[in-house]
C-alpha cells in the first residue's frame, strides 16, 4: 500500500472510518451478523485494513469483536463449549468493543430433568457477568425447548427453574442501561410480566422492543392482570419508543388500552394467544396522533371501518 494511501486514512474523520469499515465487511446495523460461536476470530480482510494506520487498527478492533453470540444446544457441542470457555477469558480490552449480544439456549426435557446442563448455564451466567455493561446497544435472548413431548410431566416441573435462570440472565440485562434494542422470545410460563417490568424501566433509551412468546395451552398463574399493568406503565415511560412486536403476549382482557402512548412509536406488530378483544385493541391503537409507517396485526384489518381515517388509509396500503 503507497505512503500516500496511508497517509490519506490517516486523515480521515473516525465516522468515515467506520463507514469504510462498514461497507467493507458488508455489515448490517440494524441486523448483527453473529459468529457461529462466542466471539468472531479477526478475518483476513479486516486484518488487512487494520494494517493501513493506527486509526484503522484501533476501528478494526472495534468492529471485529463488535457481537457476540453464545449459543448453547442440548446437548451443548463441542464448539459451544470451547466459546464458552473462550468468552470467560476474554479480557476488558476486548469487552471495550462489543456492543450486541445473542443468547440462544435450546432445551432438551431429558437434559434439564437429568442435571446435565447445569454446568453449562453456570457457565453462561458467569460469562455475560464479564460481557454486560452500559455499552451494550442491542441484547437477543432466546430460550426454548427442542421437544415438545412431556409424558411424565417434567416440563411442568422445570418451570419454576427455568423461571429463576431467566430472571437471572434478564437481571444481566439490565445492567445494559443504554441499550436500544431488546428482542426476547422464549416459553410463556419463563418471562413473567413483572421481570419485564423491571429490566424495561432501567432502558429510558430503549428504541425497539420485541416480545415473541411461545404459544402453550396453559396461561401462567404469574400472567396475572396486575403484572401486566406494571408491564404496561413500563411500556407507556420509553418516550424513544419506536417499534414494538408483542406476540402470543398472555393479556388480561381489556389491557391493551391501559398502555399510553407518545408520538415516537412508528411501527406496531401485535398479536395475542388469550383474552383480548377488539375493542380493546381498537381503543389502543386509536390513541396514536399520527398515521404509524408499519402496523401488522392480523385483528386490526377485522374492525378496520370503526379505526381513524389515517388508520384506514394505512392498512388498505399495506394489504394492496
Amino acid at each position: 500500500m503507497s505512503s500516500s494511501f496511508t497517509h490519506l486514512f490517516q486523515n480521515l474523520p473516525l465516522e468515515i472510518i467506520d463507514i469504510i469499515i462498514d461497507l467493507y465487511i458488508h455489515s448490517d446495523q440494524s441486523q448483527p451478523s453473529y459468529p457461529r460461536n462466542g466471539l468472531a476470530a479477526p478475518g483476513t480482510r479486516l486484518s488487512r485494513l487494520a494494517c493501513l494506520s493506527h486509526e484503522m487498527f484501533e476501528r478494526c478492533n472495534r468492529h471485529t469483536w463488535k457481537n457476540v453470540l453464545i449459543n448453547l444446544g442440548s446437548p451443548p457441542s463441542q464448539g459451544s463449549i470451547r466459546s464458552l470457555e473462550r468468552l470467560l477469558k476474554v479480557g476488558p480490552e476486548i469487552t471495550y468493543h462489543i456492543r450486541n449480544i445473542k443468547v440462544e439456549i435450546f432445551l432438551s426435557i431429558g437434559d434439564v430433568s437429568s442435571g446435565a446442563l447445569l454446568p453449562f448455564l453456570r457457565m453462561t451466567r458467569d460469562a455475560l457477568t464479564q460481557l454486560v455493561g452500559p455499552r451494550i446497544k442491542r441484547f437477543d435472548l432466546e430460550i426454548s425447548f427442542v421437544d415438545q413431548q412431556n409424558p411424565d410431566g417434567s416440563l411442568r416441573m422445570t418451570w419454576v427453574t427455568f423461571q429463576e435462570l431467566t430472571r437471572e440472565i434478564l437481571s444481566y440485562v439490565s445492567h445494559c442501561r443504554n441499550l436500544e434494542v431488546l428482542k426476547i422470545i422464549g416459553e410463556p410460563t419463563w418471562f413473567d410480566h413483572g421481570t419485564l417490568a423491571q429490566v424495561i424501566n432501567r432502558m429510558p433509551h430503549l428504541t425497539q422492543f420485541e416480545y415473541i412468546s411461545r404459544p402453550a395451552e396453559v396461561v401462567p398463574d404469574f400472567q396475572s392482570g396486575s403484572a401486566y399493568q406494571t408491564l404496561s406503565l413500563a411500556l407507556s415511560s420509553l418516550r424513544k419508543l419506536e417499534r414494538l412486536s408483542l406476540l402470543e403476549l398472555f393479556l388480561p382482557h381489556g389491557s391493551w388500552c391501559s398502555i399510553k402512548w407518545n408520538n415516537s412509536l412508528m411501527s406496531l406488530s401485535v398479536g395475542n394467544h388469550a383474552g383480548d378483544c377488539e375493542r380493546s385493541m381498537l381503543e389502543f391503537v386509536s390513541q396514536w396522533q399520527h398515521s404509524p409507517q408499519n402496523l401488522g396485526t392480523d385483528q386490526l384489518n377485522m374492525f378496520q371501518d370503526q379505526l381513524p381515517k389515517n388508520f384506514r388509509l394505512h392498512l388498505h396500503s399495506l394489504n394492496h
